[in-house]
């Protein structure tokens, strides 16, 4: 079962509108007459100070980077969003008259980005795959192979999916109340294809592998064995 990603997309559509809705709300407030119309609208855009559309351009770029289920790019998303807290309030402080109205706003807008980084970073998996590294990525191809496996006592699983990094074993919800994160595991899938690796995380149908101390033969059989049956 495919983990839901709704509310992360919901969550980046809403950094890639939310520079516009920003402007929007600052047009409508300063009186601007027709801000509406598309072409007084990107005027006012095309003025905006150099300041304004780096920060403008950093949320954007937190949206995009949240479309990609990778560390790397959820990690960028989590930079460029605290670079853009960080611009803005210099910002808000830059333009902070002497009764210092503008503490409010510096205060929401530093609890609203922290929270949502905050969110980010603790929510990411199931949405990240554990198994990715951070340089490369190897992609996971759905199978359904039967195995052996030694945890250390022996019971049967499916393969559900594998990557030259690891795998997903499919197995049965009180088999899988017997495991624990971190431990080995060895995979009997072949008279000669045997596998290990240390469980990284669990699900409600199974638990993730990522393979230890991978030989060049094993590396080989890992990419035949996804060339006979992977999807």
């Amino acid at each position: 079962m495919k983990p839901r990603f709704d509310a992360v997309l919901l969550l980046s559509i809403c950094f890639l509108l939310a520079p516009f809705g920003n402007m929007a709300i600052s047009f409508h407030m300063m009186n601007i007459p027709g801000w509406y119309n598309p072409g007084t609208f990107f005027s006012l855009f095309r003025s905006l100070s150099n300041l304004d559309f780096a920060l403008s351009a950093s949320i954007v770029v937190t949206g995009f980077l949240l479309l990609f289920r990778r560390k790397i790019a959820w990690t960028m998303a989590i930079a460029t969003l605290l670079f853009s807290l960080a611009l803005n309030l210099f910002l808000i402080f830059q333009n902070m008259n002497v009764q210092g109205r503008m503490i409010p706003q510096a205060l929401a807008s530093a609890i609203s980005s922290l929270s949502i980084g905050f969110l980010i970073f603790r929510f990411r998996y199931p949405y990240l795959d554990r198994r990715d590294n951070w340089s490369t990525v190897h992609r996971r191809h759905k199978v359904r192979i039967p195995c052996e496996a030694t945890i250390p006592f022996a019971m049967s699983m499916i393969i559900g999916n594998i990557s030259k990094s690891g795998a997903f074993l499919n197995v049965e919800e009180s088999q899988l109340a017997r495991l624990s994160i971190g431990n080995l595991v060895k995979l009997q899938i072949e008279a000669d294809f045997l596998l290990e690796g240390n469980i990284i995380h669990k699900k409600a149908d199974g638990f993730a592998i990522r393979f230890l101390n991978l030989s060049s033969q094993q590396k080989v059989q890992i990419s035949q064995l996804i060339k006979r049956v992977g999807a």
